[in-house]
């Protein structure tokens, strides 16, 4: 049976020039997945990969790993598709990204998230669901090709696999414990705990008290409406602060920032998957889905219309969110 990276370093022609795309403000993971991937194809191909995102690098963490590991990303707004001989989709599936692509077409998918029907083909995929992360399928690469892993490279893929996986208590697999075992004594771990331990912004801080003040509890849920923000990725950040709450197996946290509306869940019950309640409650209105005990929703805010009003109001979208997810979720007791 040919291994997996065989079959990925065969789309990749020699001297190439490679696009290796993330998904939207782009987390640790997928940050890290394309960065080994584009040190496997220098080193096995001669290739040249250009770290491509849209949205914003907003977590104090992730802009410390960038800053501490130099790792040099694109925000593709300004990249034209076509100067690339290959496209590689990292940590995502064409749902995410195909707006800012146009009509550019995807050469291989590597990802760890539920498969999402599309058209088109590529010319390979390697899709794992059972895996905690994509840092574990890159790591796997770069063992099973025997291309050696630099420390920065290392620290990149550990901190990827311990944050999408919640240091391997999350979503883990035995092949991410594996990879977890083997970068660990090859990472900068001085790097990896500067990465961890960055300064925290105050008004993270400001947002997480506010949202508690005005937070509303239905049986094992947590609402938190932090209202506007100026970076959206305050809000999964608040949903893992506060998920460690007594008698509260769900939190879910949003906020609005422009004309978008962010959903963030975090899940401590695993008899039920927080992706599915998503997508059910949310998928008619925009981009919704995720894992079992971690899931995130994007809507335009516009969808949160209800006929009558010529704005969108806080309280409205609070409205909707609640009496949506406690449908979805089948949870209708009273608060």
């Amino acid at each position: 049976m040919t291994k997996p990276v065989t079959q990925f370093l065969r789309c990749i022609p020699k001297g190439s020039r490679v696009l290796l795309l993330t998904h939207p403000n782009p987390d640790p993971d997928a940050i890290a997945s394309a960065y080994a991937l584009r040190h496997l194809i220098k080193e096995k191909k001669q290739a040249m990969g250009t770290i491509g995102y849209w949205g914003v690098v907003g977590r104090k963490e992730n802009a410390t790993m960038l800053d501490l590991l130099g790792i040099e990303m694109v925000e593709i707004g300004g990249v034209d598709p076509g100067f690339f001989d290959r496209i590689v989709l990292v940590d995502s599936q064409p749902g995410q990204v195909g707006e800012p692509l146009g009509d550019a077409r995807l050469d291989v998918i590597i990802d760890h998230h539920p498969v999402k029907p599309r058209n088109g083909k590529t010319r390979y995929e390697d899709i794992r669901v059972n895996y905690g992360s994509t840092a574990t399928i890159v790591t796997e690469y770069l063992r099973a090709s025997g291309t050696s892993i630099p420390p920065r490279v290392s620290t990149a893929l550990l901190y990827g696999i311990k944050t999408d996986t919640l240091l391997l208590s999350r979503e883990a697999d035995e092949a991410d414990v594996s990879a977890f075992l083997h970068l660990y004594p090859l990472a900068d771990l001085k790097a990896l705990r500067r990465i961890e331990r960055p300064s925290f912004p105050l008004e993270h801080l400001d947002a997480a008290a506010r949202a508690f003040r005005k937070r509303r509890v239905c049986g094992n849920m947590m609402f938190l409406n932090i209202g506007r923000v100026n970076n959206e990725n305050v809000i999964p950040q608040v949903a893992d602060f506060y998920l460690p709450a007594e008698e509260i197996d769900w939190i879910i946290c949003f906020g609005k920032r422009g004309k978008v509306v962010y959903i963030s869940v975090r899940n401590d019950n695993r008899r039920r998957s927080a992706g599915r309640a998503v997508h059910h409650a949310f998928s008619d209105m925009g981009k919704a889905g995720g894992h079992r005990t971690m899931a995130a929703a994007i809507l335009p805010v516009d969808s949160f219309r209800d006929g009558h009003r010529k704005s969108v109001t806080l309280q409205r979208i609070e409205e909707v969110v609640i009496g949506r997810f406690l449908d979805a979720a089948g949870n209708s007791t009273a608060e």
